[in-house]
């Protein structure tokens, strides 16, 4: 809030009462802390209400996660792909949707995915866990 005119405002909590009550008692409360902050108060004066701020919430329910199990046609079942030091292999190619929680696959695979294609290179493996995210691993 700020009197007319002003450029600078100050925060003036709102009681989250009907805004005929909160509203005088928000102005009081304006005036008041103009008076501690400058030194000085009009309550004669004209009051503005610049902002507004809120905070909502919802609550949610658990998320649950896993695979897009969306399968978008066929995927052919294997293609020539280069991969360096490696040349070209004949390639496995999976959809994403078909591994299940706590699949393995050993490279060289191509995962394919509506929104992206992963590449596991010979040496490689991919490892699905709990929550449907796809690991590439070296073995050790």
């Amino acid at each position: 809030m700020r009197y007319a005119g002003q450029s600078y405002e100050l925060e003036i909590p709102l009681e989250l009462l009907p805004a005929i009550e909160a509203l005088p008692k928000a102005l009081k409360a304006f005036h008041l802390k103009h008076e501690e902050v400058y030194g000085h108060a009009d309550p004669s004066r004209a009051v503005e209400l610049v902002n507004v701020r809120t905070v909502h919430f919802q609550r949610l329910g658990i998320p649950k996660f896993g695979i897009d199990r969306e399968v978008e046609g066929e995927a052919p079942t294997r293609r020539r792909a280069y991969f360096k030091d490696h040349g070209w292999l004949d390639t496995p190619i999976l959809r994403r949707a078909s591994l299940s929680l706590g699949a393995r696959v050993e490279g060289p695979v191509i995962v394919e995915q509506h929104d992206t294609t992963i590449v596991v290179y010979p040496g490689q493996y991919a490892e699905i866990d709990t929550a449907g995210n796809l690991f590439i691993r070296f073995p050790s």
